[in-house]
């Protein structure tokens, strides 16, 4: 319920048909299109997994749970037989195929990576808005020093430009003294 976010009145409705029908809960619930086949395959997954890891039936030992969404059953301990080995039957419809069970892992597996992968990018991503607020924020310092940084080259260029012109200025009025003090020269000497 809590995975798949199902109501208690989606569970209650669904259980009231599987009373009528015989037919599993998790079939129902496909097909009202309450969860997905593929919701379904996760469920029995995670249901045989913890079947497997602490006994059939052990889930629902004592607390008074609901069966999960496709109830397996519990196999009734047999009277002791000969000495030959029990026949091995072929899986039920109840019983996942080890093949199955080893297909739904691997897609668990997968589905493990796929998260971590999306977790770290996530990660990456809110690292990489954070450098690109604070390259913005620097552009945004820049900018005004750059309107600063040209005001100023402007200004420089000004001075420069008068500069050149008063250079320009004392050179040609010191070749007119040049030529004045040639001429004066020439007039002593002749």
């Amino acid at each position: 319920m809590e995975k798949y976010r199902l109501s208690q009145a989606q569970i209650e409705d669904a259980l009231a048909e599987q009373n009528e029908t015989g037919e599993r809960l998790g079939e129902i619930l496909v097909k009202r299109g309450i969860i997905s086949r593929i919701d379904l395959a996760g469920a029995l997954s995670t249901q045989w997994n913890f079947q497997s890891a602490n006994g059939p039936g052990a889930e629902a030992a004592g607390n008074g749970a609901r069966p999960p969404l496709a109830a397996v059953p519990v196999p009734v301990p047999q009277p002791a037989q000969t000495v030959a080995p029990p026949p091995v039957a072929p899986p039920s419809a109840h019983q996942p195929a080890p093949e199955v069970e080893t297909e739904l892992a691997r897609r668990d597996a997968r589905l493990e990576q796929h998260e971590r992968a999306m977790l770290e990018l996530q990660t990456r991503l809110r690292e990489l808005r954070e450098e690109l607020a604070m390259g913005a924020g620097r552009l945004k310092a820049c900018e005004a020093v750059a309107e600063e940084l040209s005001q100023t080259c402007a200004a420089l260029g000004a001075r420069v430009e008068a500069q050149s012109q008063e250079i320009e200025e004392l050179r040609r009025a010191a070749g007119e003294q040049s030529t004045r003090l040639t001429s004066a020269a020439r007039a002593l000497l002749d």
